[in-house]
């Protein structure tokens, strides 16, 4: 009886540990998946200034103006090829956000069955080791440790 007990305690902090690793992966995850967003909408602002540029461009080559120079023609069109270049770019950002999302979810499902799977298995034990983890002083102090992967990280506020 005893074994069994210490193999599901074992088994329970395992099991925390491995929730403990899931949830900062996702966090990880989380954080490059915005930097990503920023990464884009930065892109895509700075691809709107120049589909700008390259609408008065082909406005200004549609209505002919005098004193057109070479300088400004050549310029005008190393303007369209960077505006290519960065709708391509914009392209590849939206599918590495894209597979981020896909891998992030994969990843939510697979812990979700892991958990539900590990809460299966030994039902009465999970629910009578988070009674036990409550009732005592010592043990809620060491749940405290634990959980504090479960927080998000905050940067500290700077006193003034």
């Amino acid at each position: 009886m005893l074994e069994k007990s210490e193999e599901m305690v074992q088994l329970l902090e395992e099991a925390r540990q491995a929730e403990c690793n899931a949830r900062s992966e996702l966090f990880n995850r989380e954080e490059a998946l915005l930097e990503l967003q920023r990464r884009r909408d930065d892109d895509l602002r700075e691809l709107e200034a120049v589909t700008h540029a390259h609408r008065n461009l082909l406005h200004a080559i549609r209505q002919p103006r005098e004193g057109m120079t070479d300088d400004n023609a050549e310029e005008s069109f190393s303007e369209a090829e960077r505006v290519q270049g960065i709708e391509r770019h914009a392209v590849q950002l939206e599918s590495e956000n894209i597979a981020l999302r896909e891998e992030m979810a994969q990843r939510a499902v697979a812990h979700r069955e892991a958990m539900e799977g590990l809460k299966t298995r030994f039902p009465n034990s999970w629910r009578s080791s988070r009674r036990r983890e409550w009732s005592t002083p010592k043990r809620l102090g060491s749940w405290r440790s634990l959980s504090g992967c479960w927080r998000r990280r905050v940067p500290p506020r700077s006193r003034r």
